[in-house]
């Protein structure tokens, strides 16, 4: 049996090797930052549209408890009297300013008639707008603006 020339070759991890294996950990735990640092974004934004959910259902309450007052209110509009509408209208104004980024709101009020029992009520729609650019809805530069939509009804006196 001819033998076989021994030569002489080491055991272990050349540098490539170690480069090649550093590089394919790197861009794991690069991927799995990018994905919590998303995954933050999208729970930043959905508080807020939670927040703002319930500030809309709020006013629609209030607008309920007080069937005579004019719930009525432009985006650019900021209420300003002492009659209760007008204190509730721009507490809300106020709260959707301090709650969302660039926070708005605006209602509007249409008499609507029951066809069954010929009864009229309030129709109360509330708009609700932000900016949402902050939880990663888009890129620094365009403007990114969620719109929340919530319906009440009022009977009216």
């Amino acid at each position: 049996m001819p033998s076989r020339p021994t030569s002489r070759r080491s055991s272990g991890f050349s540098l490539i090797e170690l480069l090649v294996a550093i590089i394919v950990v790197s861009l794991g735990l690069g991927g799995i930052l990018y994905a919590q640092g998303r995954g933050l974004q999208a729970l930043n934004g959905n508080s807020w549209r939670a927040q703002a959910a319930v500030l809309a259902e709020h006013v629609v309450d209030r607008a309920r408890a007080n069937p005579t007052g004019s719930y009525e209110v432009l985006f650019a509009d900021t209420p300003t009297g002492s009659s209760v509408e007008k204190r509730d209208l721009a507490m809300w104004k106020t709260q959707l300013a301090r709650s969302l980024p660039a926070g708005n709101g605006e209602i509007t009020v249409a008499t609507r008639t029951d066809a069954s029992t010929g009864r009229q009520f309030d129709e109360i729609n509330v708009v609700v707008r932000w900016d949402d650019r902050r939880a990663g809805a888009g890129d620094s530069g365009s403007e990114q603006l969620r719109h929340l939509r919530v319906q009440g009804f009022r009977p009216l006196p």
